[in-house]
């Protein structure tokens, strides 16, 4: 819900204004622990940053910029790293076009997702999960893993099997995804094939 004091900000806002992101992920991080503006604006005057409620709320919509001294703080106060207090590089979860073969870094990204969201969970909460299993995985870590961006050791997978509470081969494809990914490695290598016969 929007408070008085956001909506009467929101309607000051220039039309084409851009929302600061990370000061939507402030927003989004302070959500998850159920902690008011005012809360946390009196923690971050007792560690000797001069904050009121209001510039806060300007932060979170995008009004003001969040200055890189306050990061530290703001992070520390909600028990996070730093680069959870940053948006994902490509977008909140998975692109919208299907990778191409040769960007495709594992097979269990897409598997990890549907796991995560049959539990509710959002990627914040799979990543806090892991570290308290003692892997350091973060959200922006587990959304390129998810977008099969990023490569996953064959322990983190007992890991990330674990965590969510499934069988271990439950995180590879079904014949329904390897007769997929067979499909796009044929059409790949149709192509390479293609090229340097003309080429």
């Amino acid at each position: 819900m929007v408070s008085l004091v956001e909506k009467i900000i929101l309607t000051r806002l220039p039309m084409k204004q851009i929302p600061s992101k990370i000061g939507l992920r402030l927003r989004e991080l302070r959500h998850s622990r159920h902690q008011t503006q005012e809360s946390l604006a009196t923690e971050c005057r007792q560690r000797g940053f001069a904050i009121t409620r209001t510039k806060l709320a300007k932060y979170e919509i995008g009004m003001t910029q969040v200055p890189a001294r306050f990061i530290p703080i703001i992070t520390h106060i909600l028990k996070v790293d730093i680069t959870d207090l940053l948006p994902p590089i490509n977008g909140e979860d998975q692109p919208k076009s299907r990778p191409e073969l040769k960007q495709i870094r594992n097979l269990s990204g897409k598997r990890i997702r549907f796991f995560r969201k049959r539990q509710k969970w959002t990627q914040h909460k799979l990543a806090a999960v892991l570290k308290k299993m003692g892997i350091p995985f973060t959200r922006d870590i587990i959304a390129s893993v998810e977008m099969q961006r990023t490569r996953v050791r064959d322990y983190q997978l007992v890991f990330f099997a674990k965590a969510l509470q499934i069988p271990l081969d439950s995180l590879f494809p079904d014949e329904t995804g390897f007769a997929e990914l067979a499909s796009t490695f044929s059409a790949h290598h149709r192509r390479k094939i293609h090229s340097h016969s003309t080429g």
